[in-house]
Order: structure tokens, then sequence, then C-alpha cells
């Protein structure tokens, strides 16, 4: 026994080997819980589809054995007598590989969300893009905050005379990336509140098109004419913008002028007529039909009509069809509608 107690950097053989053994058992305990809880997750969510059992498998799926070993390594070590500076080394070890776990955790929270929102947004690629985007956003930042963290508690630097001491270089950076900035969080503020969709039909300071992609900068549409027109999401935030997509119905008011010759029988029964014209219309719904006023050269009828649908191609059929009938109409009953006349008197 007396190679056990033969001592090495004052703890002796013996103890090393209690303190390897209980950093051995700790890390296969853990590991083994660890594996055991990933194996019944998986089951679980394979055969339930539970969203709380899907997200409980992606942290522990993302929980790294390094991690596990330190914590087997650290209770291990109280076993022994060390010195300062190396209690001192593992200490901050362990604090750099638990924010680094902790940076892995919260990105397999940020992939699980990614995953969730992804299934939501079925065929919709744009959609499916800009989430993935704002998942890596979300990562970068968080390690970005773990990086801070580490430098904070194991170099002992003082971060904020580090972002002091860029002094003009961080001007220059922050307004580099400002803009940029903007148009991301632009993008997460369209994404959130969903002002408009891939698909819709919107009109921006007056330029009028179909949304074919929402990006992380930018978002792009497509106009009748063919063109695509590119805004950045930051100035989309700051006009208005006229959105299309809830559009069920169109309304059409129109005026037609009858000519003051035609006969009293004749003028009560137009608002008759324009009614017949428009109900033949498959897609019109009649309103109304009135006398709205009187002109000197002229009877002025107001009608008012719907057309039950958002297809504008459908719309000018069916309002080019009203036209069409209500001219068709009227010339049958030769009713006549006033256009401009010049008289010249030549006195001889």
């Amino acid at each position: 026994m007396g190679f056990l107690n033969t001592e090495i950097f004052n703890n002796s053989i013996m103890d090393w080997i209690i303190a390897l053994a209980i950093a051995m058992g700790t890390y296969f305990c853990i590991k083994g819980v660890v594996r055991l809880l990933i194996r019944k997750f998986r089951k679980k969510t394979e055969a339930t589809k539970n969203r709380f059992d899907g997200f409980a498998l992606k942290i522990l799926e993302q929980t790294k054995g390094i991690l596990i070993f330190t914590i087997g390594l650290y209770f291990g070590i109280q076993y022994l007598v060390l010195p300062f500076s190396w209690n001192d080394a593992i200490n901050k070890s362990a604090i750099v590989l638990f924010a680094l776990q902790v940076g892995y955790w919260l990105g397999g929270l940020i992939n699980f969300l990614v995953e969730q929102k992804s299934d939501q947004a079925s065929e919709n690629k744009s959609e499916k893009t800009a989430i993935h985007a704002f998942g890596l956003f979300g990562k970068i930042l968080i390690w970005v905050i773990v990086v801070m963290v580490i430098l904070e508690n194991v170099s002992n630097m003082n971060l904020d005379a580090l972002i002091t001491s860029l002094g003009i270089g961080g001007i220059a950076i922050g307004l580099a990336v400002q803009n940029i900035l903007k148009d991301i969080f632009a993008s997460l503020s369209i994404y959130l509140d969903k002002p408009f969709l891939v698909g819709d039909y919107i009109i921006v300071d007056d330029i009028g098109g179909t949304v074919q992609n929402i990006g992380i900068k930018s978002t792009r549409i497509k106009t009748l004419l063919g063109e695509e027109v590119i805004f950045a999401n930051s100035d989309l935030l700051e006009s208005r913008v006229h959105n299309f997509r809830k559009l069920e119905r169109r309304r059409e008011s129109m005026e037609i002028r009858i000519s003051v010759e035609t006969s009293y029988e004749n003028l009560r029964m137009l608002p008759e007529l324009f009614a017949h014209s428009i109900k033949n219309q498959e897609l019109a719904s009649f309103e109304r039909a009135h006398l709205a006023r009187l002109e000197e050269y002229a009877y002025v009828f107001e009608i008012v009509y719907f057309i039950e649908s958002a297809d504008y191609t459908q719309y000018m059929d069916t309002k080019q069809a009203v036209y069409l009938e209500i001219l068709k109409q009227l010339q049958e009953k030769q009713i006549e509608m006033p256009y401009p006349t010049k008289t010249i008197v030549i006195n001889k």
C-alpha cells in the first residue's frame, strides 16, 4: 500500500484514483441520463408530434460531451488539494465551456423555432427564406453575447473601455452598418406584422405590382408592365402601402348623359334599362340608378354597381360588357346621347 501513498502534486496516488473515479462516474451517469432522455423524447416526438417533446429533444441533442466531462472533472477535483492557479484555471475553463454550452442550447432553441415556422410557411419560399435568415441573425447575436461574456469573465477584459477605445473607428463602423440594420429590422417588422405577403398586389407611391419576394434588405414587386421594382424594406415601412389582398369586389360608379330631347316616358324607363343591362352580366351586382342632375344640354344619370371579382381582367371584361349592353339598349330604344355641336350662323 506504500505505492498508493506516494504523493504527486501534494496528493497521494490513492487520492488521484478516487478523484478520477468520481470524475468518470459523474461523467458516465450524466451521459447515460442524457442518452436515455434523448431516446425517450425522440420516441414521443415521432409518436405524438408534441411541440414540447420536440423542443426538449433539440435541447438535449445540443448537450455536448465536453461539458459533461467538465462537470465530472469539476466534481472529481473537489477531492484533491490543488494549487490556487490550478483551481483558477479549471474554474475559468468551466465558465468558458458552460457559456459555450448555453450558446449551443439557445442555438438549438432557434433551430427548433425556425423548423416550426418553416413548416407553417408551407410552400411560401420567400417566407421560408426570411425565417431562416432571421434564425441565422439570432444565432449570430447569441454567439456575440457568449464571446463577450467569456471575455468579461475569463480574460478580465473591460469591454466598456474596449468599446470606448474604438473611437472614430467605432463611429464609422456604426454608420456603415446603420442602414443595413435598419433594413433588417424593417424586414423583421414586415415578417411579424404582415402588412403584405408574397403574391399580394400592392401600390406604393403610385407604383403598383405583385410582390415577388420579401428579402432581408429589400422587397421586389413586378408591375403590370412586367418590370421589377425594388424597394428598401425601411422605405416600405415609411410609405403608405395600398394592399389589395382582401379585395373581394369592386365598386363601379359611372355617369351617362342623355339628350334633353328624350321623352318623359323614356326617362322614367331608363333606370330599369340600366338595371337590366347590369343584371345580365354574371359577375355584376346592380346597386342603384338615378337621374342625378339636369344640365343645359343633357340629363345626367348616375349608375352604381359592384363587380364580384378581385381579378383585374375579369373586372375590365365585366365593365366593358356593361357598357356595350347599355349602348345596345339605348340604340334599340332610339335614345340618343348628346355630343358637342357647334352652330354657325351666316348672315347674308
